[in-house]
């Protein structure tokens, strides 16, 4: 049994007819064919070799910079305190210098 192959106006019109179609229902096809562009990517050694490479320098970033915040924040907090501290001591010794009123109980007369 012996079919006919189309020819390339056949084929061209056939695609062509699939351009225009709309999809109504499920994913736009970019997200169905990114990550079987990746998983084929991944077959070759070279492109698996710099993802990982990749990966790994995103890793080691990300530790350096979780052990750099741990390692500062100690430092930033003690900063933050003696400031506060020497803000209030100004605030506290302005207050002390000022004349504060003289208070009297109800009731009683000035002597």
């Amino acid at each position: 049994m012996k079919t006919e192959t189309p020819t390339w106006g056949d084929m061209l019109e056939e695609v062509a007819s699939l351009i225009g179609v709309v999809f109504v229902a499920g994913p736009p096809v970019f997200l169905l064919l990114g990550p079987w562009a990746l998983i084929v990517l991944m077959l070759a050694a070279p492109f698996a070799v710099l993802m990982t490479l990749a990966v790994v320098v995103i890793a080691a970033m990300a530790l350096v910079a979780a052990a750099g915040a741990i390692l500062a924040s100690p430092y930033l907090l003690l900063g933050r305190l003696v400031r506060h501290r020497r803000g209030r001591r100004v605030a506290v010794q302005a207050s002390i210098s000022a004349p504060s009123p003289r208070l009297l109980p109800a009731g009683r007369t000035r002597i």
